[in-house]
C-alpha cells in the first residue's frame, strides 16, 4: 500500500529539486522531464513513463500509479472532482499544497493527489499503490 509519508516525501523531493536545490538529494541517476516549461526530476522507480505531445503531463504506467500534470486547461474539472472529499492544506518548503487521498475504484487501489503552483501554472502530482 502506498503510504502518505512516502508520497509526501516524494513530493517534497520533487519540489526541492524543481526549485533548483539539488544539493539536498543525490539525484545523479534521476531523469529530468519538462512539464509546461518546468523541470521535474523523476526517481528511478518512476522512470520510463510517457510525456504527452503538449508536454503538459508525464505518467508512469498510468496517472493512478504516478503522474505529474499541468492542469491549467482543466483546473475546474479537477477541482470539482474533489468536492465531496476532505483534504489537507499543507505547506512544503514555501509551497502551499492541497492534498487529497482516497481509494480509486477504477484503479482498484489508493491514489494520492497533491496540487501546487509553480510560476503561473497549477500542477498535480498523483501516485498510488498498484
Amino acid at each position: 500500500m502506498f503510504s502518505k509519508k512516502l508520497f509526501l516525501s516524494l513530493l517534497l523531493i520533487a519540489l526541492i529539486i524543481s526549485m533548483g536545490c539539488a544539493n539536498a538529494v543525490d539525484s545523479s541517476n534521476w531523469k529530468t522531464v519538462k512539464i509546461n516549461d518546468v523541470d521535474f526530476k523523476i526517481p528511478p522507480k518512476y522512470q520510463g513513463g510517457d510525456i504527452n505531445n503538449d508536454h503538459t503531463n508525464y505518467h508512469y504506467n498510468d496517472l493512478n500509479t504516478f503522474g505529474i500534470l499541468c492542469i491549467d486547461d482543466y483546473i475546474a474539472s479537477n477541482y470539482g472532482c474533489w468536492h465531496n472529499l476532505k483534504g489537507k492544506n499543507l505547506t512544503i518548503g514555501s509551497h502551499d499544497v492541497a492534498y487529497f487521498y482516497q481509494y480509486n475504484n477504477f484503479a482498484k487501489h489508493d491514489v494520492s493527489h497533491a496540487y501546487f503552483s509553480s510560476g503561473d501554472s497549477i500542477y498535480c502530482i498523483s501516485g498510488g499503490s498498484g
